[in-house]
């Protein structure tokens, strides 16, 4: 059995997508999971690779979330930047009525038509008409530069959807194939992990090395998250019924007024890293390939005290209580401020096993594309738009904002065969 299933083809080797733009803010500085936090524990053949392949297909769903958000963002643009192109359409058609009757005035006035005393002023209307044609042309540049890219890019992701979900369909078929062996596994690694984590944290429970305890703010998200106990974990998914690891920190955190990025890796940048012996419950804990890089960031869990944490794990899990996976640290992070003493509330509690862990009733499936974003209204022709009234004031070609320039190359997941 366990031969049949590595031979599945197990290694897949993720690369950034070269499509992402470098993060606003610079990570903290690596190097915050040493060795002495990170230790080697070997467990069997079969539950290493599946770990492996398991970290691997969560680090490509990051890069594709990612991508997905890259996406949307391109098409919102595309979409603002057709409504202000209609509207300034419509301002260039009141303003060469302006300039015309301006112009016929000037011809009835002197009964030739000649230049008057103020056509070379920047405030007339023809110095107003042509800044406005300067700035609906620019603004429409760049609308067909981002339009130019967003259908290639929008068939990358689409490709690296269909990619993904074929990596989930190959992870849920490796666990239901050796289901009792990696359960036998399971048990005698978490038991390493629980150990490990005993010698790490020396005996630390719910408050930490300063006596500090959870804020108000991260118990109710605790409350929040041991609600979700035993609910499928599901890539992209935000609740209420399902999760992915990042989805559940993000609405746990949510409910408690709290406003957190979306995936793991920006959750990390978003928050502040502490010490592992400064840890309390309602802490971050961020788990990765490489103990360095902050781009291999996998998963994210939930610190509940004594060396456990509170997460939804992967393909084919539920949302659960585990030993910290000391092997994949990376690092932690807090996103609200500890209390000095105790903890101004009752910390939510539940009878935790490190047995088998529970699994759903049938396998998950492979997660559905997201329904694509709606594409922008139709693009403006180059000519202007049909309108009247009075003109708006005249922007010039800078006036209008233009964002960061949209991917020019397709994404890549050559994370998966």
């Amino acid at each position: 059995m366990r031969t049949a299933a590595l031979a599945l083809g197990l290694a897949i080797a993720l690369v950034p997508a070269a499509a992402l733009a470098a993060p606003p803010v610079a990570p903290p500085a690596s190097g915050i999971a040493p060795a002495a936090v990170r230790p080697a524990l070997a467990g069997s053949a079969l539950l290493t690779a599946v770990q492996t392949r398991s970290g691997q297909v969560e680090a490509a769903g990051e890069t594709l979330s990612e991508q997905d958000a890259e996406l949307s963002d391109l098409r919102r643009d595309l979409s603002d930047r057709t409504q202000e192109l209609a509207r300034l359409d419509q301002d260039l058609t009141a303003q060469q009525q302006v300039t015309d009757d301006w112009a016929r005035t000037a011809f009835m006035s002197t009964g030739e038509f000649s230049p008057l005393p103020d056509l070379a002023s920047s405030a007339s209307p023809a110095a107003n008409l042509a800044r406005l044609k300067a700035g609906v042309a620019a603004a429409r540049q760049v609308y067909l530069a981002g339009a130019a890219k967003e259908g290639p890019f929008a068939a990358g992701v689409a490709a690296n959807h269909t990619k993904y979900e074929k990596a989930v369909a190959d992870l849920v078929a490796l666990q239901t194939a050796n289901a009792a062996q990696l359960a036998t596994d399971s048990q005698a690694m978490d038991q390493r992990r629980l150990q490990a984590g005993s010698r790490i944290l020396r005996g630390l429970g719910e408050r930490n090395v300063l006596g500090q305890a959870p804020g108000p703010a991260a118990i109710k998200a605790l409350q929040y998250a041991y609600a979700q106990l035993g609910k499928p974990y599901e890539w992209g998914a935000e609740g209420p019924d399902t999760f992915d690891c990042s989805g559940l920190v993000q609405s746990a955190y949510g409910s408690a007024g709290v406003r957190l990025p979306r995936t793991a890796r920006p959750q990390w940048r978003a928050t502040t890293p502490i010490p592992v012996d400064q840890l309390v419950p309602g802490d971050l804990m961020f788990f990765a390939t490489n103990a360095n890089d902050w781009n291999t960031i996998h998963h994210v869990a939930f610190y509940i005290g004594h060396g456990e944490m509170l997460h939804a794990p992967t393909t084919g899990d539920v949302v659960k209580i585990s030993p910290v996976w000391w092997e994949e640290f990376f690092g932690a992070t807090r996103v609200v401020p500890a209390v000095d003493g105790p903890a101004p509330g009752p910390l939510p509690s539940v009878p935790a096993t490190h047995g088998p862990s529970p699994r759903p009733s049938a396998p998950a499936s492979p997660p559905a594309s997201p329904k694509p974003s709606p594409k922008p209204s139709p693009k403006p022709s180059p000519s202007a738009s049909a309108g009247g009234g009075s003109p708006s004031p005249v922007p010039s070609p800078e006036s209008a904002p233009v964002s960061a320039s949209p991917p020019a190359v397709e994404p890549s997941l050559t994370a998966l065969p």
